[in-house]
């Protein structure tokens, strides 16, 4: 398999019909989080709720309009809705408010899944015993009840991996096109490796291309204005804690203004953009016999009274549907499929749509009830209508003829680089001799036809370029240099060796 391309009849191509997927039963076992963490203004880790976030409605005009709703869509949950302040308001938030001191992560840096797997170590070491053994003759803290989810667990990635996975069934250009629709199909492209029967899926980032995208937003405001509205709209939906949250963004000094001690700032707004802040989640869930550890950002959460418990809110926003542009609705259909997956893969149970006008007005908000998102587009033609079941059945056959190429490929690799085998179970060999020679995977669904899955083995330079950057564009930025072994933390990796040697 060294470096050759592996191509599944069965998964190839990706169905262009939904007609064509099997109709296999799908058991989808409801995500549970196992675990929480922070990333602060500074992007560091914090395993902690400090950057957690809580839902409040943003102000919107006292009569609204261009929401889903209102242009045959169907509508599940609270109707739309805000404050009230005492006077008609005729036009909501606006979302260009902070843009010019919008602080934004450095996007070339690869973070890999190190902050996921770190979650997963502080999960398996509070309040546990020292390890029996030690490979670096160091006792570590161990619980292995707590750690039984992830040595469970078939696939471990980010939330955002898994939804292109998800969506992968829906990617072909071929019927788009013939429907009008013309937002552009991703695929995706990640970098596997297999630890025993666990399969680790990231990104494969290219510095290039990430630098090079960064540079022509940065160079077309309007462009880099439609990006910034997302995360307005959150600040305008968010504030610090759950009492903060029962307040009216208008109750303050003035109606038209709130005050937070340095300066004016407009009601509702709960301060200006850190893209670095993030606060994430990590659930265990299963597709039929896949069981995974999925790590995704969370926006936001809302106190339900009733129930004295919290539940989890997406954040949205679309520009506003237009009835006269008969693919407005289309396009925005197909939107949910993506809108759907990201939520639904980490049990988020609703989602807010903020529906804005060109200018960056926020004209309307409506609530989705996540699992009732598929009704909205069933039996429809595609590529609008979508069908969930088929996309999970589609991705139930790409992971499992994924994991099972990585992780029998991984093993007649390390055989043949002489590991031992103890108990039936091949041993990894120590981080420093297997940094860059364990076994990396580069997995392929792309373009132009999305017609075939592949997997190689990457070279020893390509395995460099993943632990230490592109040397032509890393130059003038920090590339998370850290001991690795292939794109894993040479810490994970050793940990995970001990508990094995158990």
């Amino acid at each position: 398999m060294e470096r050759d391309p592996h191509v599944d009849p069965d998964v190839s191509p990706p169905a262009s019909s939904s007609s064509r997927i099997e109709k296999v039963r799908i058991d989808f076992q409801k995500p549970q989080v196992i675990a929480t963490f922070s990333f602060d203004e500074s992007r560091r880790f914090h395993n902690d709720d400090r950057s957690k976030k809580y839902f409040r409605w943003p102000p919107l005009p006292e009569q609204g309009g261009g929401g889903f709703e209102e242009h045959g869509g169907a509508h599940w949950g609270r109707k739309s809705h805000s404050f009230s302040h005492g006077r008609t308001r005729s036009r909501g938030a606006d979302l260009n408010y902070g843009y010019e001191r919008l602080v934004s992560r450095n996007e070339e840096v690869n973070e890999h899944l190190d902050a996921l797997l770190a979650s997963l170590i502080f999960r398996a070491q509070a309040g546990a015993e020292p390890l029996s053994k030690s490979s670096t003759g160091t006792p570590r803290l161990y619980d292995p009840a707590s750690d039984l989810d992830r040595r469970r667990s078939n696939v471990i990635t980010w939330r955002g991996i898994m939804t292109r996975i998800f969506t992968a069934l829906n990617q072909d250009p071929k019927v788009r096109d013939s429907k009008g629709i013309s937002n552009r199909p991703e695929g995706f492209s990640l970098n596997a490796m297999a630890l025993g029967s666990t399969l680790y899926l990231e990104d494969h980032v290219d510095q290039r291309k990430a630098r090079e995208e960064r540079e022509r937003k940065g160079k077309d405001e309007r462009l880099s204005r439609f990006g910034y509205y997302g995360y307005s709209f959150e600040s305008f939906c968010t504030v610090g804690s759950p009492e903060e949250a029962k307040v009216s963004p208008f109750d303050s000094k003035s109606r038209e203004w709130g005050y937070e001690g340095r300066g004016r700032y407009p009601p509702g707004w709960s301060g200006d953009v850190n893209t670095n802040v993030q606060w994430c989640q990590v659930v265990k869930t299963r597709l039929n016999e896949t069981r995974m550890i999925l790590g995704g950002e969370v926006d936001c959460e809302e106190e339900e009274e009733e129930e004295e418990e919290e539940e989890s809110v997406e954040l949205k926003t679309s520009v506003v549907l237009n009835p006269n542009n008969p693919r407005s609705i289309p396009l925005f259909e197909l939107k949910l499929l993506r809108i759907y997956f990201q939520s639904f893969l980490l049990g988020i149970p609703s989602i807010l749509v903020g529906f804005r006008d060109a200018q960056g007005h926020l004209v309307t908000a409506q609530e989705f009830n996540t699992l009732e998102i598929p009704r909205l587009v069933r039996g429809k033609e595609l590529p609008v209508g979508w069908d969930a079941l088929d996309s999970m059945r589609f991705a139930d056959r790409i992971l499992n003829w994924i994991r099972k190429v990585i992780v029998n490929e991984t093993r007649t690799c390390l055989l043949a680089d002489r590991g031992g085998v103890v108990g039936g179970t091949l041993t990894p060999p120590p981080s420093q001799q297997a940094s860059q020679t364990y076994p990396v995977f580069r997995v392929d669904f792309s373009g132009p036809e999305f017609d075939c899955l592949t997997i190689r083995r990457l070279s020893l330079t390509e395995v460099d370029e993943i632990q230490h950057g592109d040397p032509d564009v890393t130059q003038e930025i920090n590339t998370n240099k850290q001991p690795r072994v292939g794109f894993l933390t040479a810490r994970y990796y050793e940990w995970n060796r001990d508990v094995l040697g158990q």
